[in-house]
């Protein structure tokens, strides 16, 4: 059994587990689950006949807030032999909210400060518990030390809806006597403080000559920091202890003077209490805590994996510049920036974060056909003669180089002879860096004179704390074609840099949490990494944005407009509204977008074998498809919104195409929601309406071409025949095009890629994918992925980019977007072969394919099921007759049977215990096609 969280918990938590084990009786047959209380009282389901083990309630019982658990699962499987897990313990959080005690507290301004409570501990401690909610974003200590490595609590929510806090379990930090929690503040969302850096708006300068005002932007949602804290003490005597926040808490204004949730932040060291958080510090000049209003939101656990610190990057210096010093990180990511320096008090260190260099070599924080993304942050020495160090604490920043300004580097041994060094060598020719040519003027060579003037300061150190979501990965691929490797690590750079508590369209510009992605990337995300509790708060997020009839929006016109109730926003949580309709379409109501309740939900369901958050969203799912229905046009479409975004070829965004397809889509998977949960009129009422889209769908977009090829065009140039390969791909993706069709339009799609490459948006993109896989052309895949001659993902390893861009092109906008990284899913589904068959991979097929290049390959995959593993070696190979050996298990259990290899091929194989899988190694150019149970299982063959 596995827990994410043992804190916490509550009535709507579910249970899952793994089996271990070997051979055809390794499959779950009847479960039963108990949870007893600290008295020993004990709840239970009794045996239940199911092979289900993902998304399990918990028996009938009485929960009560903070009370410490135990639960047990008994598993017995199809021979009858019986498994038990060990008891493990949870604790519940506040299950009311009047449960959580304590006033909201602060000091009354929307600047950052610290808040302190001393306190004594005279009895022995037998469990603590902390809940803390600070707003924007807090980190909390006990007795100096840090408690927990999160980053960036809480969650980021509508805090007029919901509010997250965070429980901890503090005994381990506790000691006898004096004890003190300090609990930092800062701004984050909450209370978006700018200071004169940037921060997201829309839209931007660049866009206002075809763009309206927007009249919806953000909106602080309070006045005044807050921070709640409840501790729990529960002493070995059966007496127990609560302390709240309240006016005995101390007070006063942070040494961090600004902290803007886009990066920017500003220390001034000479204002840091030292030990603050301590008990030997005299807080006798704080002010006692001023009670604030609090958010509007209802206050509930932290239920999503916390942000932490994936890796530390040293930086490297590589160029001495007329404005100070370029460091490069080695990466582009999302990160907190750390600096160790030496120098005067009151000296400013200035650290300037940017994904690129322009022509000259210089950083380049322009976002294309955006604005200046001024995001800096400033540190104001204290003096200590012993060098001090500072990490950002509210804000991270996106990028890969820094430019350091007032401070010189400690070791300048390298650049002491006026030659460019290797690291700055090795940047000519990439994107944006500097070349020889753009150096050779003398304006900024690489020795280009001291940091900023005036400074003594040292700088003994850079680092970037490289910050993610803990969603366990569970995928791995590796090949021996680098090439592969390293487009794999492109995309997952892209995804890590953006999972955070919600899922971001990139770390720099808007770090706002778009829903398209999380539904297009969901098999590569699912594959990569265990985001089933992201994704939960995920789909909680855009319910609790979900319209009713009575949400109001700001018109243009400076009236409420009010757009209908169901209306899902296409960002959630919402942090500013952008409801403007352009040129490029509606920027709001998208359908593809909106459609992640729905469509996210699905993707759940197959990879997790969990049907909650189809049966928790359902009435939601419903309310979305009435107002999809008042959407349709005459001609039976939906055609606002912005169709295939981010489509390089002009007027290709087929926005009629692409939105009718996802409501077809929509209303097919809300019948198999319907038919899963017995709803049987609600499942025929969206399949005869999903008929009637298909039909109107093929009688007006699918035609003839000249050679008499059928095939969809863009009803957007409805007057010509104009076809995009995303207009192929979905219809043939969602099953939309008549059978006798089919070859036809596939062929359309094939002629429309050979000669150009992927040619689409990121909504057009994972249907082109899984297109070709499904139609036996996979080899095309990784022909056009790997082409150097045009744009495509090792287009991008050879520019020198370090994690895929939002749009095909050499500069884009965000060098660090994860919306086009649905090849992911092919190095499983395709090259590894791995698919489920049934909800939950219960049942899969492991069919793998190997490209040109590649003789050996290792993926594995942690799917609901266990780790299922494959290792493919054709090294050996040469295409001679064979000698063959049977496959068999080296498991206990297995039952060895084997098939037909041929020679020099070897190919390992993992089962987990709860999946039957069809391995089918005929691509490979080898007899196997059987079913195996768990086990481990080894083809070999001799050559003749």
């Amino acid at each position: 059994m596995v827990f994410q969280n043992f804190s916490g918990v509550d009535e709507k938590t579910t249970l899952s587990w793994k089996y271990t084990g070997e051979g055809e009786d390794a499959f779950q047959k009847s479960c039963r689950i108990r949870v007893k209380d600290a008295q020993g009282r004990i709840s239970d389901t009794g045996e239940m006949e199911t092979e289900r083990h993902q998304g399990m309630p918990f028996p009938d019982m009485e929960w009560r807030s903070f009370t410490e658990y135990q639960v047990q699962v008994e598993g017995k499987d199809r021979g009858g032999n019986l498994t038990e897990s060990g008891w493990i313990t949870f604790v519940t959080g506040a299950l009311v909210p009047e449960d959580f005690q304590g006033q909201w507290i602060g000091t009354g301004e929307g600047k950052p400060f610290y808040a302190r409570k001393r306190w004594n501990l005279t009895k022995k401690v037998k469990s603590a518990y902390a809940l803390v909610c600070g707003l924007g974003q807090f980190r909390f200590y006990i007795n100096g030390k840090k408690v927990s490595d999160h980053e960036l609590d809480p969650g980021w929510t509508n805090y007029d809806r919901k509010v997250q806090y965070v429980m901890f379990d503090i005994a381990p930090y506790l000691r006898e006597g004096e004890n003190v929690f300090g609990v930092s503040v800062g701004n984050g969302f909450y209370l978006g403080d700018k200071g004169g850096r940037y921060f997201f708006e829309m839209p931007p300068e660049a866009m206002k000559r075809f763009m309206p005002p927007n009249t919806n932007g953000y909106r602080p949602f309070g006045d005044a920091l807050p921070l709640k804290g409840m501790f729990l003490l529960c002493y070995a005597d059966g007496s127990s202890d609560v302390i709240c926040t309240g006016s005995s808490w101390k007070v006063r204004q942070s040494a961090c003077l600004l902290a803007n949730v886009y990066g920017s932040e500003i220390y001034d060291a000479r204002k840091d209490p030292a030990g603050w958080n301590d008990v030997f510090f005299d807080d006798g000049t704080w002010a006692p805590a001023v009670k604030v209003e609090g958010p509007k939101g209802r206050l509930t656990a932290q239920g999503q994996p916390p942000i932490v610190v994936k890796k530390v990057c040293e930086a490297k210096l590589i160029a001495r510049q007329e404005d100070g010093d370029l460091y490069d990180l080695g990466q582009n990511m999302s990160c907190m920036l750390e600096i160790s320096v030496k120098g005067k008090r009151g000296d400013r260190v200035e650290l300037l974060p940017a994904e690129k260099l322009d022509e000259r070599g210089k950083i380049d924080q322009m976002a294309k056909n955006w604005n200046m993304i001024d995001v800096s942050c400033t540190y104001i020495l204290s003096g200590d003669p012993a060098g001090e160090t500072w990490r950002q604490e509210f804000s991270y920043v996106g990028g890969r180089y820094v430019l350091v300004k007032g401070a010189a580097p400690a070791d300048e041994a390298a650049f002491a002879d006026g030659t460019e060094s290797a690291d700055q060598a090795a940047f000519a020719g990439k994107t944006g860096s500097a070349d020889e040519a753009a150096l050779a003027d003398g304006a900024d060579t690489a020795d280009g004179g001291p940091a900023a003037e005036g400074s003594g300061t040292t700088l003994l150190a850079l680092r970037g704390y490289y910050i993610v979501s803990d969603s366990p990965v569970t995928g791995s691929f590796w090949c021996d074609d680098r090439r592969y490797n390293q487009v794999y690590d492109l995309i997952a750079e892209a995804m890590d840099s953006n999972l955070k508590s919600v899922h971001t369209d990139c770390p720099t510009i808007e770090k706002t949490a778009w829903l398209e992605e999380s539904h297009l990337l969901a098999p590569s995300l699912m594959f990569y990494r265990d985001v089933r509790d992201l994704w939960r708060k995920i789909f909680c997020d855009a319910a609790t944005d979900q319209y009713s009839a009575d949400t109001a929006e700001n018109g243009l016109d400076g009236k409420p407009f009010f757009r209908g109730a169901g209306f899902l926003p296409p960002i959630a949580p919402s942090y500013g509204k952008f409801i403007a309709d352009t040129p490029l379409g509606n920027f709001w109501d998208l359908i593809a977008w909106g459609s992640f309740l729905i469509l996210g939900a699905k993707w759940f369901y197959e990879y997790y074998g969990d049907l909650s958050m189809i049966r928790n969203y359902y009435g939601a799912d419903c309310a979305y498809m009435d107002y999809l229905r008042t959407k349709i046009t005459e001609d039976g479409f939906i055609v606002h919104g912005l169709g295939d975004w981010g489509n390089p070829q002009a007027g290709a965004q087929a926005t009629a195409n692409v939105e009718t397809a996802f409501y077809y889509e929509d209303l097919v998977t809300m019948a198999e929601f319907a038919g899963l949960l017995g709803k049987q009129e609600d499942e025929k009422r969206f399949k005869d309406l999903a008929e009637e889209v298909r039909g109107n769908y093929n009688e007006k977009l699918l035609v003839k071409d000249p050679a008499g090829r059928w095939c969809y065009r863009a009803w957007d140039h409805r007057e010509e025949l104009f076809c995009t390969q995303a207009c192929q791909a979905l219809p043939l993706h969602f099953g939309m095009v008549p059978e006798d069709k089919k070859k036809d339009v596939t062929d359309t799609l094939l002629e429309l890629l050979e000669p150009s490459g992927f040619v689409s948006g990121e909504i057009g993109f994972p249907a082109i994918l899984r297109c070709l896989q499904e139609s036996g052309h996979q080899d095309l895949i990784w022909k056009l992925a790997m082409r150097e001659d045009t744009f495509s993902f090792y287009h991008f390893v050879q520019t020198g980019e370090t994690a895929l861009g939002e749009y095909w092109e050499d500069n884009p906008r965000s060098h660090n977007h994860d919306m086009m990284g649905s090849l992911m899913e092919c190095y499983y589904t395709g090259i590894a072969g791995i698919r489920g068959l049934e909800p939950g991979f219960a049942r899969a097929e492991i069919r793998p394919y190997l490209p040109k290049g590649i003789k050996r390959m290792k993926c594995s995959y942690g799917s609901a099921q266990g780790v299922v593993a494959l290792e493919v070696d054709t090294a050996g190979a040469d295409g001679a007759g064979a000698k063959t050996d049977t496959g068999k298990a080296d498991g206990a259990g297995a039952d060895g049977r084997g098939g037909t290899v041929a020679g020099g091929v070897t190919v390992s194989v993992l089962i987990p215990a709860g999946m039957e899988a069809e391995l089918d190694l005929t691509a490979l150019g080898l007899d196997v096609k059987k079913w195996l149970t768990p086990g481990r299982y080894r083809f070999a063959s001799e050559s003749v």
